[in-house]
């Protein structure tokens, strides 16, 4: 296996730990939690992300871009100084502001108690800045496995915090206490695995490098702020004008499920690998192996957003318990975006360095999340939020993949493979087709006992669908690894032998 897709392996393996364990902490605190306690975590989370992403201005993102550029051990040791020293003051500020701010939440979310968390804002913001830091420090100083421990040890240690708390019987604050304990220590672990990196770590803020760093960083960091109140305008609407049980409901029901790990996993290491293969001038490969990592990942991510969608009402059920289940509109119209997830649409602007075209893609984004919360709000309910922020998603895409084409001096058809990921949409959607019809039949014969003879039908439909595209799924893993592993010298044998021509890649 190339090294490339190791470490993607050992990304995505740490993922479905972290994401899985993730997962399990907000099922339990789901039903040991009442809506109003689970309301309020809800809110304190989401007031601290949009705080934090507002003030780190993209800098921890941008740590692959300059540690993969860097030579010597002593350049990497100053960058990496300079990044954990400037984000550890970041951090303190923003929780000093944010403790300082929490009467005025406390007014926005018409919710009292969160006067009495504000040690939680206070500590939240550094700790997840830290942490953030982790997998691109990591990842670019090929040390994938240790980021494997981290993020279990993380993730279970939020587990332990809520099993222990709910054992013997504690409140939700002390609940809140252990999460912001655990988050502290592992801010602190980026701290220690830093400094015994070569060269170790030292606080030093170097300005010449800062300047730099910030340069490149703020356009990219306000598109992320951007992106994140995209991301987070429903919350934030339902959080203003309805209580925070609806909010409650909404957060889980609108929650991305942990099935892009893959895709996920793919863009952080592709990122690093795109960019030294601009830089080399080989675009053209640059881009079949980008288009064949968004078909691979479609090939998965797409019959789980079928299933997703049929089997709403039973997911959020075993997910969340009975109570959430006013939510399930909204969890059917979130899972849409599992389609949107296939691949980072902005890869090739960031690894060029044109992360100005980000910033215009996020800022119209929001524009029109805003605009199209408020309508479909008033149309829909909480379901027009959740629409919103995928039909915003659907125009960003579109937007940065029309800016990287116009980079790259190509056009749009031929920097993405549209035909293929067509037919598999197409593919999945006879499938769903086929399992409604099933469903409807198994209700109709066995009734409320629908659901487990259903289990060996999307079985047999899955058994099909990879029948169907396994000599293909493997086809793209070996060209990947000849993509990845040719040498510059070699472009023109590596064309001749391709089964898709480099000219148009993805005609097929």
């Amino acid at each position: 296996m190339s090294a490339l897709l190791k470490d993607a392996a050992k990304l995505t393996t740490s993922r479905v730990v972290a994401l899985v364990v993730g997962l399990v902490s907000t099922m339990l605190l789901s039903r040991f939690r009442t809506l109003t306690e689970y309301g309020t975590y809800s809110q304190l989370i989401l007031l601290g992300s949009v705080v934090t992403t507002l003030f780190m201005l993209g800098v921890p993102n941008s740590l692959n871009y300059f540690l993969a550029r860097a030579s010597g051990t002593e350049e990497r040791r100053d960058l990496r100084s300079t990044f954990l020293t400037y984000l550890t003051l970041v951090g303190a500020a923003t929780g000093v502001l944010l403790a300082v701010a929490a009467p005025l939440a406390a007014r926005y979310f018409r919710n009292e108690a969160i006067l009495g968390y504000a040690y939680f804002l206070a500590v939240y913001p550094w700790a997840t800045i830290l942490q953030s830091c982790a997998e691109n420090l990591l990842v670019v100083e090929k040390r994938t496995g240790t980021l494997v421990v981290y993020r279990s040890a993380v993730s279970l240690g939020v587990l332990g915090s809520v099993i222990v708390c709910q054992a013997l019987g504690q409140t939700f604050q002390t609940y809140l206490v252990a999460y912001v304990a655990v988050q502290a220590c592992a801010a602190l672990a980026v701290y220690a695995v830093a400094g015994r990196m070569p060269g170790g770590l030292r606080v030093a803020l170097d300005g010449k490098a800062l300047k730099r760093i910030l340069a490149f960083s703020a356009p990219l960091g306000l598109a992320t702020v951007l992106g994140t109140l995209n991301l987070e305008m429903g919350k934030l609407v339902v959080g203003a004008l309805a209580t925070t049980e609806q909010l409650a409901v909404y957060t889980n029901a609108a929650r991305e499920m942990p099935v892009t790990i893959l895709s996920a996993s793919i863009a952080a290491v592709l990122l690093p690998e795109v960019a030294r293969m601009l830089q080399a001038g080989r675009p053209r490969e640059a881009l079949d192996l980008w288009g064949r990592t968004a078909v691979l990942s479609f090939l998965v991510l797409a019959p789980f957003a079928v299933l997703l969608i049929l089997y709403a009402p039973q997911w959020i059920s075993v997910l969340y318990s009975a109570k959430y289940l006013s939510g399930v509109a909204v969890f059917r119209v979130a899972s849409l975006l599992v389609l949107l997830r296939v691949t980072y649409f902005g890869l090739f602007l960031n690894a060029l360095g044109k992360t100005r075209f980000i910033l215009y893609s996020s800022l119209a984004a929001l524009v029109l999340t805003a605009g199209l919360s408020y309508v479909l709000y008033t149309v829909l309910g909480i379901v027009g939020l959740a629409l919103a922020t995928v039909l915003s998603n659907v125009f960003t895409s579109l937007f940065q993949l029309t800016a990287t084409a116009r980079q790259l001096k190509l056009r749009l058809r031929e920097i993405f493979p549209w035909r293929e990921l067509l037919r598999l949409a197409g593919v999945n959607a006879f499938l769903a087709a086929v399992l409604l019809g099933a469903n409807a039949l198994l209700q109709r014969f066995l009734g409320d006992a629908w659901v487990w003879a259903a289990l060996p039908v999307v079985a047999l439909a899955g058994g099909v669908y990879l029948r169907i595209h396994w000599k293909r799924a493997v086809g793209i893993y070996r060209t990947m690894r000849r993509i990845e592993t040719a040498p510059a010298a070699q472009a023109a044998a590596l064309e001749a032998d391709r089964t898709v021509p480099v000219e148009e890649p993805f005609a097929n």
